[in-house]
């Protein structure tokens, strides 16, 4: 979300805001979701105000501008890899997560890899 597709960056985090909390957006209840009361939960989040989104606008215009891309020291490629959970709560998904919100290796991952060994 970055020029040449957005104007600027300012108008970049403007489309940001709504694609999170607009119509269909990330937060929007009507959309499905994995959670258990899906409505509820994308519901009790706060829709960001025009002062964060106008604050977000600048840093990334700032960052854009200084560095001429976005983000600036991290290519895009790799940050979904950096952002992926480890030790996830399995009780918290099992809470409040539709079955099948974790894989079978996240379930075991405690237990294959930070158990006690006999020795």
């Amino acid at each position: 979300m970055c020029p040449p597709y957005y104007p600027d960056m300012r108008a970049a985090a403007r489309a940001f805001a709504s694609l999170k909390f607009g119509p269909g957006g990330t937060y929007d209840p009507e959309t499905p979701g994995p959670f258990q009361r899906t409505g509820e939960v994308k519901g009790s989040v706060k829709p960001y105000n025009e002062e964060f989104v106008a604050a977000l606008g600048e840093m990334a215009q700032y960052i854009y501008t200084t560095y001429r891309r976005f983000p600036a020291t991290m290519p895009t490629i790799v940050l979904r890899i950096i952002v992926q959970a480890q030790h996830i709560d399995t009780e918290f998904y099992d809470t409040h997560f539709e079955k099948g919100a974790y894989l079978d290796t996240h379930a075991q991952h405690m237990a294959r890899w930070h158990s006690e060994r006999d020795g």
